[in-house]
């Protein structure tokens, strides 16, 4: 949760621990009266009756204190505006669905790729049914995944790509393979990604995301879908003396991602002799100019890697693209207010404190 106005918080507590202070510190005026003597005092509050009362009575005041303090929080919090919360992250997305395209800048057999894919394996599996987002995949080379809702289908093939590298490290390493995981390695190789060679055209990484953004449906009626991209690879293909030529600049793919409101996220590896610092700045650029995140991984110089990876996508999660409206306005999971469970939560503790008022009187 996110306050809008938090000042409001740090302004409204300020004032209670003034409030609070001069209630203490201060001298209060007191009533001179003559009190009637009681013999005995002492043994009539070693009374057990009368300590039990007492006991009730500190509780008392104890728990309206509590429930006043309660009632005052929650009833500043949703002063300040809260924004972020559960309901309106869900009715945001189903007012403005989200369309995912996973692109992959590395062979399905690395180890890296592997943990990316089973990272969004198991993101699919939590998801309800009723959600909205959609999802595909895309590799150097072929759509391997079109976008689509069906999550099912979705973790069942991401997470038999993600087992294809640990298949091919047990036959580098000479392990006997059944006749199954050497089909559903050659197939799952050959559905992830084809090698293909030009005379005069070598596909660089700016290439590769523009064949991941055209996965995204362009029909009118999915106007009001918001597309984030997600690149997890290397910031470079070719070697620097390569001389063929590109599709893509790194000026064409940004435009074309902003043209487009395409949110581009890049996990760049940071493992390979062939990138170099102005590959990365440009990579860094694009997803800057587009809204999203851009992380430079090195999954070998990293300790618990895959959570690592995980840390940077849960990031990428919560920097979710805008909605652009018709009038051109944009807005964000932030942009509406979401106070109802905070009201909710005044209301109970003002409820809970008149009863606790009305007891303590009797």
């Amino acid at each position: 949760m996110e306050l809008k106005w938090w000042p409001v918080l740090y302004v409204g507590v300020l004032f209670l621990a003034i409030t609070v202070i001069a209630a203490v510190l201060l001298p209060t005026a007191r009533l001179r009266r003559t009190l009637r003597p009681l013999a005995h005092v002492d043994r009539l509050t070693r009374l057990p009756e009368y300590r039990r009362v007492h006991r009730f009575y500190l509780f008392s005041v104890i728990v309206t204190g509590v429930f006043l303090l309660a009632t005052f929080l929650t009833a500043l919090t949703a002063g300040a505006r809260p924004t972020g919360l559960a309901s309106s992250k869900q009715a945001f997305d189903a007012a403005h669905p989200l369309d995912i395209m996973l692109c992959a800048g590395a062979q399905v057999t690395d180890f890296a790729t592997a943990d990316f894919l089973r990272h969004y394996a198991d993101y699919v599996q939590h998801l309800q049914p009723q959600d909205t987002r959609r999802i595909g995949l895309t590799s150097t080379t072929l759509r391997v995944i079109p976008v689509t809702r069906d999550h099912r289908y979705l973790a069942d093939r991401l997470d038999s790509l993600s087992r294809l590298a640990s298949i091919q490290r047990d036959l580098n390493s000479r392990k006997i393979l059944s006749d199954n995981e050497r089909s559903d390695l050659t197939k799952g190789i050959e559905a992830f990604s084809r090698p293909v060679d030009y005379v005069d055209y070598a596909p660089s990484v700016q290439d590769t995301l523009a064949l991941c953004m055209t996965g995204f449906p362009s029909y009118p009626a999915e106007r009001t879908h918001r597309r984030q991209l997600i690149y997890f690879g290397f910031s470079a293909f070719r070697d620097p003396a390569d001389q063929r030529r590109s599709l893509f600049t790194d000026d064409t793919l940004t435009r074309l991602a902003v043209q487009q409101g395409v949110q581009v996220n890049v996990i760049a590896r940071a493992d390979s002799a062939t990138s170099s610092t102005e590959d990365t700045d440009a990579l860094q650029n694009t997803a800057q100019e587009s809204g999203g995140r851009f992380f430079q991984y090195d999954p070998a110089g990293v300790d618990h890697a895959a959570d690592t990876l995980s840390g940077y996508l849960d990031q990428i999660e919560n920097n979710g693209p805008t909605a652009h409206l018709p009038g051109g306005k944009t807005i964000s999971v932030h942009s509406a207010d979401s106070p109802e469970a905070v009201l909710v939560g005044s209301l109970l503790a003002a409820a809970l404190l008149s009863l606790s008022l009305a007891v303590l009187r009797r």
